[in-house]
């Protein structure tokens, strides 16, 4: 059952959950998110004791990665992924619903781009994990070539990137790490779709990694 923690309709994820959730069945939605989740199955190995995905959205990747808990602002797309087996509960990153020192690990799945408050959202976390917790932030780097697409895409008023504001790894390191965590380890892959880029030269980057997954731990005060 969906706790309703609060309450925002005003995003395109809650007027186009369903269309934007098939995507994900789609023949180049398949094989990219088959390569986003091996990349983060490699970074995190096994889910265990009580994990949280913030930005839970439809609850694919919490699904594919055995975490059972979900919060995201958009009532529409907790009821998919509370379809896929999910606990779901309805907030914002920025202020979780849950006592100090409640998980085993947070996973955070694209949805850091879409915060309004992602240095806030990243301290919650901080607060809401154990003291062996960990978290797994995976992204779309900046200055990588799908990145300046997505990019570029938002600008042109795309539906859901025109609202995202990407980062690239050193960007997301410093503010994650400022919050107390260290960072572990880090995963990186290529998508498929930025191999149907004909002229990668005019974006006028380097190729780099489309997705990056970075796994970091809590840096605990030794006295």
């Amino acid at each position: 059952m969906t706790r309703n923690i609060m309450n925002n309709n005003d995003n395109p994820f809650e007027l186009n959950a369903e269309s934007y959730d098939r995507w994900f069945d789609s023949a180049d939605g398949k094989v990219i998110f088959a390569s986003e989740v091996n990349c983060l199955k490699n970074i995190i190995g096994e889910t265990n004791g009580r994990w949280l995905e913030v930005g839970v959205g439809t609850g694919r990747f919490a699904n594919a990665l055995n975490i059972g808990e979900g919060i995201d602002p958009s009532p529409a797309v907790l009821g998919i992924a509370e379809g896929r087996g999910i606990q779901t509960y309805m907030g914002y990153g920025e202020k979780l619903p849950f006592p100090d020192k409640t998980f085993d690990g947070i996973l955070i799945a694209f949805s850091i781009c879409f915060m309004k408050e992602p240095s806030r959202a990243i301290g919650e976390a901080f607060r809401v994990l154990k003291e062996t917790g960990r978290l797994i932030v995976g992204f779309i780097p900046a200055d990588s070539v799908l990145g300046k697409i997505y990019e570029h895409k938002g600008k042109a008023g795309h539906l859901f990137y025109s609202n995202a504001v990407f980062w690239t790894k050193d960007e997301l390191a410093t503010l994650i790490t400022k919050k107390g965590f260290i960072l572990e380890n880090m995963e990186t892959c290529f998508l498929p779709e930025s191999e149907n880029v004909s002229d990668e030269k005019s974006l006028n980057i380097d190729a780099m990694s489309d997705f990056i997954a970075i796994a970091f731990s809590k840096q605990i005060e030794r006295k």
